[in-house]
């Protein structure tokens, strides 16, 4: 009898375990669009548009993180990423991001696209688990953000920044990595034609990766049942995202897919040089740092396309090289 009550208890205490687990790992953000009700007294609304790597759940929420870094000056963050979304179902919420009235978008979206063309499986759990019309393919992807810019261009007056897609495993050789290149690529086309701003953190990472000559210890095709690992240990033990990352041999994944504060804070510093392009001038030496009646949104690293500006100074034009932290311009000798 007390066996049989013991194990009855056992039981239900790892139904607990799971059923928490599971809640953590699809819980909404506090602030998603469906939570927002548009107003006064919210400030420059910026909705982070994206995938579980938004949403933040099982991944470091970089999201929360620009809210603390920009708390007071005058930002309200709405994080509309949702777990296992590509462009296609972030096209399908577009409604809800319109509805929220944004000064900014950004937009990080791509990694389950890329990752789903990668096996057989990927992709056919997918089209079930999201409900696609089709299977996922590079052009579809295009088709799919192309109309999702356009959308929010034609239904707000949101300054637009798109982000490529964070690395998939840190083997530089590996397809997969290789694939986020290429969709990195797509993203950037896109943001190119549509002029709107573009934020290499796709570059940025494998730059990371390259100088430190990093050899991971978890390839990202075995890594499948990890994202079950990290969530238990995550929401059971209390383990950090940097921890267990270490564990796992990663510098910028927990699970070859999903961010760590390193990774996030990538994502982090780039989108805060986007709201806040002052800020990336406040080093230079440059007397004349701030040219009156410019946008200097799109005037860091890649993140320039003309006709976002308003640049109605004569001579003073944006130079944007490969990625790096670097900031110039071609007048006034005004460099970081």
């Amino acid at each position: 009898m007390l066996f049989t009550i013991l194990a009855i208890f056992l039981v239900m205490a790892i139904g607990a375990c799971i059923f928490h687990v599971l809640y953590k790992v699809s819980e909404m953000p506090a602030l998603s669009p469906k939570r927002f009700t548009p107003g006064q007294g919210h400030g420059k609304i910026v909705v982070c548009l994206g995938d579980s790597i938004t949403q933040g759940a099982v991944s470091f929420n970089y999201v929360e993180a620009l809210n603390e870094e920009l708390k007071g000056q005058g930002f309200t963050f709405i994080n509309a990423g949702v777990n296992s979304d590509v462009a296609y179902n972030a096209l399908n919420r577009i409604q809800e991001i319109i509805g929220c009235n944004p000064d900014y978008v950004t937009i990080l979206i791509g990694t389950n696209d890329a990752n789903s063309t990668l096996d057989i499986k990927n992709e056919q759990e997918l089209i079930i688990l999201k409900k696609l019309p089709q299977k996922p393919t590079p052009e579809w992807f295009e088709e799919n953000l192309t109309k999702l810019v356009l959308e929010i261009k034609k239904n707000t007056h949101a300054k637009i920044a798109l982000l490529s897609i964070p690395v998939l495993g840190e083997d530089l050789q590996s397809e997969a990595l290789i694939r986020t290149r290429e969709y990195s690529g797509i993203i950037k086309r896109v943001a190119e034609r549509e002029k709107v701003s573009y934020l290499p953190l796709n570059e940025k990472q494998i730059d990371f990766l390259e100088e430190r000559h990093h050899t991971p210890l978890t390839p990202h095709d075995r890594a499948w049942l990890l994202p079950a690992q990290i969530a238990v240990m995550r929401y059971l033990f209390g383990t950090s995202w940097e921890k267990i990352s270490q564990k796992k041999g990663l510098l910028l994944t927990v699970d070859t897919i999903h961010l760590n504060q390193t990774g996030a804070g990538m994502v982090v510093d780039l989108i805060k040089d986007f709201l806040t392009p002052d800020e990336a001038l406040k080093d230079c030496s440059c007397e004349d740092r701030l040219i009156e009646g410019t946008d200097l949104n799109e005037s860091h690293l890649q993140l320039a396309i003309p006709d976002q500006s308003d640049n109605q100074n004569e001579g003073w034009e944006p130079v944007f090289s490969q990625p790096s932290d670097a900031l110039t311009f071609t007048q006034g000798q005004c460099e970081d």
